[in-house]
């Protein structure tokens, strides 16, 4: 299986490389912007990545055709965030869409995984700029979908103060669950 990794010099991007590099079933692809910070150069390919760029996405995806793209590129501090909107933007939400593009057209995702994955995600990125409202509504049309589930709920409700309970629980199956679970524990520590 080939897998392409954005983000692959942040945190959780070397985690999952150092992590997937010893699966040897696995191609591995990382990618970030810059030259390559990780420690350890063995075990997949590299390659200088800037994902707000609509071009670079597409051709590097259709040359490598990964059949699973794990992006753990995004801008997280919420302040920086709220000080340069356009940069978060590009980032968090257009350099998304520039991936899913980019898988589409050598149909790596189907419409109903993304448009539910996309949705979950956009909820988070809601709660992160502070629109509570529109995050609720979302997340009630995914759960009358049956397009959500309890984990989510749990993290998203904790987000929004609906629930004052933290859940520990970090869910690791996928990127979207293990990034909810690191905004959503205050003392998060995740050891494989």
């Amino acid at each position: 299986m080939k897998i392409l990794i954005t983000g692959s010099n942040g945190l959780l991007g070397q985690k999952l490389l150092h992590k997937l590099r010893q699966d040897f079933s696995v191609e591995l692809i990382a990618t970030s912007k810059g030259e390559n910070r990780v420690s350890i150069k063995e075990g997949y390919t590299y390659f200088d990545l800037d994902i707000t760029n609509n071009n670079a996405v597409a051709k590097l995806i259709s040359i490598e055709k990964p059949q699973v793209v794990i992006n753990t590129a995004a801008m997280t501090n919420v302040d920086l965030c709220e000080d340069e909107k356009k940069a978060c933007d590009a980032l968090n939400v257009d350099a998304v869409k520039y991936l899913a593009d980019a898988c589409e057209k050598i149909e790596l995702i189907g419409a109903d995984v993304k448009e539910s994955y996309l949705d979950q995600f956009k909820i988070i990125c809601l709660i992160d700029k502070n629109k509570k409202n529109e995050a609720l509504l979302l997340i009630e049309i995914l759960r009358e979908q049956e397009l959500s589930n309890k984990f989510f709920d749990n993290k998203i409700n904790y987000l929004l103060g609906v629930s004052s309970k933290e859940d520990k629980k970090i869910d690791d199956t996928n990127l979207l669950n293990f990034y909810l679970s690191s905004i959503a524990i205050s003392d998060f520590n995740y050891i494989p």
